[in-house]
């Protein structure tokens, strides 16, 4: 069983033996939404997208778009890959990561 985002124990048996792995960053959109507006404290201007994604290997994220999308190709069923980036920092100076998409190199669906 995979899980994301990571547990420290197993919600089934309540063990705390478990390993991290590395998943593959390739996905599909189930699902998304064009931001518009956003609020004066937000990190990411907009517009943007939230998607959300199932990924290949199993789990689903929630990610916001990368910055260079062509809206007209961006729909539910297109083929992403996930990075992590920085989208800023907090009050107190500790950087604040966010999952991105943009589509894979297949262009799309």
């Amino acid at each position: 069983i995979v899980f994301h985002p990571v547990r420290y124990r197993c919600p089934r048996c309540g063990s705390a033996n478990l390993d991290d792995v590395d998943l593959p960053k390739t996905g599909v959109i189930r699902t998304l939404t064009l931001v518009h507006r956003t609020g004066p404290s937000s990190m990411v201007p907009a517009p943007y997208y939230v998607a959300i994604i199932d990924l290949d290997s199993g789990p689903t994220v929630e990610a916001i778009s990368g910055s260079a999308l062509d809206s007209a190709k961006i729909e539910a069923g297109a083929r992403i890959e996930l990075m992590l980036e920085s989208i800023g920092t907090d009050e107190e100076g500790e950087e604040i990561g966010a999952y991105r998409f943009a589509l894979d190199g297949n262009g799309g669906s």
